[in-house]
C-alpha cells in the first residue's frame, strides 16, 4: 500500500468517526415539538389566567387608591385648616415673642445697668475694706505705741522717783555735810587754822550739767578725780549766756552736786550746759 492509499484510509476513518459523534448529539437533542406546543399552549393559558387575576387585583387597587386618595384629600384638608390655625397662633406667638424681646432688652439693658452699680459698689467697699484695714492696723499700732510709752512712761516715772529718794537723800546728806563744814570753819576760825577747802578748783575744769533738781541741785560731770572738793565754786553757760554759779556740796569719783547760788543766777539751767572754774577757760 502507498503512502496516499494510508492517508486516504486514515481520513476516511477520522470522517467516519466526525459522522457518528454529530449522529450521536442529533439524536440527544431531538424534540417532540408537539408536546412543546401542548406545553406552550398551557402556559398561554396560565399567563392569560395570570393576567385576569392582576387585572381584577388592579381594579381593587385602582377601587382602594381612589379611596385613599378621598381620605387624603380630606386630611389634607384638616390638615390645611390646622395649617391656617397654626399661621395664626405662630403670628400670635410671633407677636408675644417680639414684645418679649423688646422687654428682654428693656431688662438685658437694666441689668447692665445694675452689674455695673454693683461692680462701682464692690469697688467701693473693697476700697472701705482696705481702708478699714488700715484704720485698724494703724489703731492696733498706735495702741502697741501706746503701751510702749505707757510702759516706757512707768519705768521713767520708776526711775524718777529713784532718783527723787536719792536727790533727797543727797540734800539731807548736802544739809549735814553744810552744817559740819560751818562747824568745822569756825573751829579753824577759833583755832587760826587755814582753810585749803577755800583753794580755787584747777582753772582748766570744764564740765557739763547731768541733771537738774527742781530744789536747784545739780549733777555735773567732774569729780574728786578732775580736783574738785566740797565747797568750790564753778561758773554754768550756754554757748555765749551766762546762766549762773554753782557750789559743790558733794563730790564722787567722776561726778560732783551742786547748788545753784540765786545770787549769781542769770537764766535757768538745764543738762549740757557746760561748768568751768572760770569763765574764759
Amino acid at each position: 500500500m502507498t503512502l496516499l492509499g494510508r492517508i486516504f484510509i486514515g481520513l476516511i476513518l477520522v470522517l467516519s468517526v466526525a459522522f457518528c459523534a454529530i449522529s450521536v448529539v442529533v439524536i440527544a437533542n431531538h424534540k417532540d415539538w408537539k408536546q412543546a406546543g401542548q406545553a406552550f399552549q398551557q402556559k398561554n393559558q396560565q399567563l392569560a389566567t395570570n393576567i385576569q387575576e392582576l387585572q381584577r387585583t388592579l381594579d381593587a387597587t385602582k377601587r382602594d387608591l381612589e379611596q385613599e386618595q378621598v381620605g387624603r384629600r380630606v386630611t389634607l384638608g384638616l390638615l390645611q385648616t390646622q395649617l391656617d390655625q397654626e399661621r395664626e397662633r405662630l403670628a400670635q406667638l410671633t407677636g408675644e415673642l417680639q414684645k418679649l424681646q423688646a422687654t428682654n432688652t428693656i431688662q438685658t439693658q437694666a441689668l447692665a445697668a445694675t452689674q455695673d452699680e454693683l461692680a462701682r459698689v464692690t469697688k467701693e467697699n473693697t476700697e472701705i475694706k482696705a481702708q478699714i484695714v488700715q484704720v485698724v492696723k494703724d489703731r492696733d499700732d498706735q495702741t502697741r505705741k501706746a503701751i510702749s510709752l505707757q510702759d516706757d512712761l512707768n519705768n521713767r516715772l520708776v526711775v524718777l522717783s529713784s532718783l527723787n529718794k536719792q536727790l533727797d537723800t543727797i540734800r539731807d546728806s548736802a544739809t549735814i555735810l553744810e552744817a559740819r563744814n560751818i562747824s568745822m570753819k569756825n573751829a579753824m576760825d577759833r583755832a587760826g587754822v587755814k582753810d585749803d577747802l577755800a583753794d580755787p578748783p584747777p582753772s582748766t575744769l570744764t564740765g557739763l550739767v547731768n541733771a537738774v533738781d527742781q530744789k536747784g541741785l545739780i549733777e555735773i560731770s567732774v569729780g574728786q578725780d578732775d580736783g574738785l572738793r566740797e565747797g568750790h565754786e564753778l561758773e554754768v553757760y550756754r554757748g555765749a549766756q551766762y546762766l549762773g554759779r554753782i557750789q559743790i556740796i558733794r563730790t564722787d569719783v567722776d561726778k560732783s552736786i551742786g547748788k545753784i547760788m540765786n545770787e549769781y543766777r542769770r537764766g535757768y539751767i538745764q543738762k549740757d550746759d557746760r561748768v568751768v572754774a572760770k569763765l574764759g577757760s
